[in-house]
């Protein structure tokens, strides 16, 4: 008799429900494991987006108040509004839910970034690994801490091209004579050169006869243009490549108007006032005056508000005069800085004519403009550095030329 009896499909039943749990345990790992992974990736990058928000808002207001208190709440403030933002509130809740770790420092170098060096030029803003995210999906171990960190400050100077200019050109030469980051020769300029850039209607002019050192920008022409350009108007640009369109006529009314909003004493023309708002630091000393050869001779009294005391100024804790609200969004910081092309004038040009240029240099207005019948000398002392934008060389020249704010690398960190 055969004992033997085939066992029934039934009885296998239990081992595919057993495999099929396991199976889809793996699968639930391998998802959870998934999605906390990409949601740590994705807050990593967020965390990094307003990381490098802060650093160049701290950067931007220590560029233009040189004030580190002010560049850290800058900073800190730009952190917090973008935590605020729609998006960002799981990462907003596990930061302020362990304390915000967030710290600036400052440095005069890049490379290397030595924190709490004098008259320090880049900020780092980091934020520290106190800022846990737990696992969204499923748990693998616990919280995952994010951090972040970036560096902001000037970049190297603008040879290439620059914007934001005013509609006057200084005659240079095609010399450069650097030795770091000091130009004793910048084209025919050196920082703290006192100069005046627009002649009286007596008075010769290297550009030529008819030329008072104004410049056409893109389609500009005639007295409404110049005035609205000379209080800061034009948002183009220019290239070295370039050759700039000289202005003819004196239009001593519009270049007065124009660059007397920089002071708060113009608006005349039409100009609007709550547009071209004066710069937070107006003061001034006693008036210049043109020697016979046409040079920038300073007071007698000796009473001169130059470059140096503009930056105390802007350094200084005024009660709040350059709030971070407004400065530099509300357009009020660094009125007095001006963006100049500085021209080859050796081919002179009667009325008007083509001038090929060198470079671009940075020009602080030292006085309003005062008008006295067909005189309206412009007086400006050239500095080293303002910011602007255009496009920059990676190995320049150093000199009085503009810069602007951009982002750097952080050695320290992957993720910068």
């Amino acid at each position: 008799m055969n004992k033997y009896r085939p066992q029934l499909p039934g009885r296998q039943r239990g081992v595919i429900v057993v495999a099929t749990t396991v199976a889809m345990l793996a699968l639930l790992l391998v998802a959870g494991y998934s999605f906390n992974s990409g949601h740590l990736l994705l807050n990593k990058t967020r965390l990094q987006n307003i990381v490098d928000a802060a650093a160049l808002s701290a950067a931007k207001v220590l560029d233009q108040s040189h004030d580190t208190l002010l560049a850290q709440q800058a900073g800190f403030n730009t952190l917090t509004m973008n935590l605020a933002e729609a998006g960002y509130e799981d990462l907003a809740d596990s930061i302020t839910g362990n304390g915000i770790a967030f710290s600036a420092e400052f440095s005069n170098t890049l490379v290397p970034f030595v924190p709490g060096s004098l008259d320090p030029r880049f900020v780092r803003i980091s934020l520290a690994a106190n800022a846990p995210l737990d696992d969204l999906f499923i748990s693998m171990g616990g919280q995952k801490a994010v951090n972040a960190s970036a560096i902001s400050g000037p970049s190297p100077p603008l040879v290439g091209s620059a914007c934001d200019l005013a509609p006057m050109m200084a005659c240079g030469e095609d010399t450069l004579e650097c030795e770091g980051d000091t130009c004793s020769n910048y084209y025919g300029y050196e920082p703290g050169q006192y100069t005046v850039m627009k002649y009286a209607a007596g008075d010769s002019s290297d550009v030529g006869a008819g030329n008072f050192q104004l410049i056409r920008l893109d389609d500009s022409q005639g007295g409404a243009d110049v005035r609205e350009n000379m209080a800061g108007g034009y948002e183009g640009c220019l290239a070295t490549s370039d050759v700039v369109e000289t202005e003819p006529g004196n239009t001593v009314g519009p270049v007065v108007q124009g660059l007397n909003t920089r002071f708060g004493s113009g608006g005349g023309g039409g100009l609007d006032t709550d547009l071209y708002q004066a710069d937070y630091v107006t003061d001034f000393g006693s008036s210049f005056s043109t020697d016979a050869n046409g040079e920038a001779v300073p007071p007698a009294d000796g009473d001169v508000f130059d470059y140096s005391d503009y930056q105390t100024a802007y350094g200084e804790d005024q009660g709040g005069i350059i709030p971070n609200a407004v400065c530099p969004g509300g357009g009020r910081c660094h009125r007095r800085m001006l963006t100049i092309p500085i021209g080859n004038c050796s081919g002179t040009t009667n009325g008007q004519g083509q001038v090929p240029l060198y470079g671009f240099a940075c020009l602080y207005l030292l006085q309003p403009v005062n008008q006295q019948g067909n005189e309206a000398q412009v007086y400006g002392q050239f500095v080293q550095g303002c910011t602007s934008y255009g496009s920059f060389s990676q190995d320049p020249t150093t000199g009085p030329a503009p810069t602007r704010i951009i982002l750097y690398k952080d050695p320290g960190s992957e993720d910068s």
